[in-house]
């Protein structure tokens, strides 16, 4: 009978411990997916100088960034991207960057073109690079 005792014991005490890690344990609260939007690369090959320009991050309330690329094999590329690169939306709002991690000169430049937050009303926006070898570049994407 001591046994029983000593076993019912046991088992509560075990029922407790149980207990009370369901509710002071870790919590896993369901979290809502975020769909990120997909946006493809655009391109422009006009003169010497060829451009690939894709989308990092298109969300409003949220700094814009871009991935671009430029090629040429028979022209410096001594551009200053934080001059000649802005962006506008369908709100006739225009912003200009905020940095350019890419460089200058050479023939390939690769880097990171970054924008501050956009409206949460624009429903698309224009990146223009201008006077690139001669061309202005346009690059447009629908972002709602």
């Amino acid at each position: 009978m001591k046994s029983l005792g000593i076993i019912l014991v046991l088992i509560l005490i075990t029922l407790t411990g149980l207990w009370v890690w369901a509710i002071a344990g870790p919590k896993q609260t369901p979290q809502e997916k975020v769909q990120q939007k997909s946006f493809t690369a655009q391109s422009s090959d006009r003169g010497e100088v060829s451009i690939e320009v894709t989308p990092v991050v298109l969300e409003p309330g949220r700094e814009v960034k871009f991935n671009v690329v430029f090629n040429t094999h028979s022209v410096e590329l001594n551009y200053d991207l934080l001059r000649a690169s802005s962006l506008s939306d369908d709100k006739d709002n225009k912003l200009m960057p905020i940095s350019w991690s890419g460089g200058s000169g050479g023939h390939h430049l690769n880097g990171e073109l970054v924008f501050p937050n956009i409206s949460g009303k624009a429903k698309s926006i224009e990146l223009t690079i201008v006077n690139i070898s001669g061309f202005d570049r346009r690059f447009r994407w629908n972002i709602s």
